[in-house]
């Protein structure tokens, strides 16, 4: 093997073990020790980068090092993205980025390239060349410390049974295997994670559905959870009508009439997030007292029995779900979740931030 050969193949091995020294680095970049800073500032005062008419950098330094801390500077001002895609290809990481067409890369990869062997490389590297792979990552490093628009890392799963029987032990435990070698923040834990298994509670913590008082659990609910509702949907009744035996509601006819009934008909339908399939029987507050719907949800109306609430005429408040109707109980009526009620409320529902 002639020289130039072992020195492009030692170079190969001194760039990816520089990646390991990058992982661990730009991790902290927001909170940039002062002697990182100073080295990366006197790099920065040694390097001139002039770019032509064409764009192309051209780097000057006064050794060295400098030289490749003002390259490796400006081909992160050219392309982070394709720094960034290099990175996670190395690492056997790519498919995190583009998805599982590229698992089988990855795998490739990791069969050639592992942490420990990276850092195992680098200590055996001779001084001059450690020199040259510190400043490739303190280029890298200053590039991300100028520009706070590039986060630091964390490292993020998603359950997808943390509310289920399979719970979370499987994905888990495969998590902490492909991220052992890591030493940055973690993010695992949804709602369901959170009140069931503190072990996936880790540095950052995503409650979504409990944030708004409902249960991520079919089988539990958000009162047994010592949850609160955030989100209280209301009306009132704009109409009341008496039906006889026999007489229908709503489209379709969905709904007859087994007695003499009396319906209030509420100010809210499909067109304000009220899903249409709600069936007759989904539960309503009327007066703060129970009730429920009959016939089909129209655009801007739907009906409730009021037989049993004779106090209740034009202008009764009508809670829909939230402060003593939980969005959980209408959902499961309607054959949902209540994530999608919660979420579907049109923009021309009005919203009062109450204190």
């Amino acid at each position: 093997m002639r020289a130039a050969d072992i020195i492009l193949s030692g170079m190969k091995s001194a760039i990816s073990a520089a990646l390991g020294i990058l992982w661990a680095a730009t991790a902290a970049a927001q909170s940039t020790p002062a002697p990182d800073l100073a080295r990366w500032q006197a790099h920065a005062a040694a390097v001139t980068i002039t770019r032509d008419d064409w764009g192309i950098a051209h780097v000057r330094g006064r050794t060295d090092a400098d030289a490749v801390f003002g390259m490796v500077y400006a081909q992160a001002e050219d392309d982070f993205n394709r720094i960034e895609t290099n990175y996670l290809n190395a690492m056997g990481r790519l498919a995190e980025a583009e998805g599982d067409s590229v698992i089988w890369r990855d795998l490739r990869m990791k069969f050639f390239i592992s942490p420990d062997s990276l850092k195992a490389w680098y200590a055996r590297s001779p001084a001059w060349l450690r020199t040259l792979m510190n400043a490739w990552a303190d280029g890298l490093n200053f590039y991300l410390q100028k520009h706070p628009e590039v986060r630091s890392i964390t490292l993020m799963t998603h359950f997808a049974d943390a509310d289920g029987a399979s719970g979370v032990a499987g994905q888990l435990a495969w998590f902490d295997t492909v991220t052992r070698a890591f030493e940055v923040p973690r993010c695992m834990a949804n709602s369901a994670a959170l009140l069931r298994y503190p072990q996936t509670r880790a540095d950052w913590v995503r409650p979504g559905i409990m944030l708004y008082g409902c249960s991520p659990f079919a089988d539990q609910s958000a009162r047994e959870l010592g949850l609160k509702p955030a989100m209280t949907l209301s009306s009132e009744i704009i109409g009341v009508q008496h039906l006889q035996p026999g007489e229908c509601v709503g489209y379709g006819f969905s709904y007859e009439a087994q007695a003499e009934t009396t319906l209030g008909v509420v100010a809210c339908g499909y067109g304000d997030g009220y899903p249409r399939h709600a069936p007759s029987g989904t539960p309503v507050l009327v007066a703060g007292q129970r009730a429920r719907s009959l016939g089909r949800v129209s655009m801007d109306l739907l009906c409730v029995d009021i037989s049993d609430i004779p106090e209740a005429y034009i202008g009764t408040p009508v809670t829909l779900w939230g402060d003593g109707l939980s969005a959980d109980e209408v959902a499961a009526a309607a054959g949902t979740v209540s994530y999608q009620l919660l979420c579907a409320l049109a923009a021309r529902v009005p919203v009062t931030e109450a204190a």
